[in-house]
């Protein structure tokens, strides 16, 4: 649903109306397929969004931990 662009819209939405705590049906897959999203225009657009809406820490934690590993595919 996210490399589709409608997807991405939906979720975008979905991503701007619920709180973080109601978001994991969302954050889990993201981190799954994170690398392939990044290099979509529309599952980067996806990303951006969660990653602006994760206040918690563990969260951001995670997401770190995706970058500093794949820091060399991502450049």
């Amino acid at each position: 649903m996210a490399f589709d662009a409608n997807g991405t819209h939906v979720l975008q939405k979905v991503l701007l109306c619920m709180k973080e705590e109601d978001i994991d049906f969302i954050f889990e897959p993201v981190l799954e397929n994170f690398i392939d999203l990044s290099m979509d225009q529309n599952g980067l657009c996806v990303i951006k969004k969660i990653v602006s809406k994760v206040e918690g820490h563990d969260k951001r934690i995670r997401i770190g931990k995706i970058l500093s590993e794949n820091v060399v595919v991502l450049v």
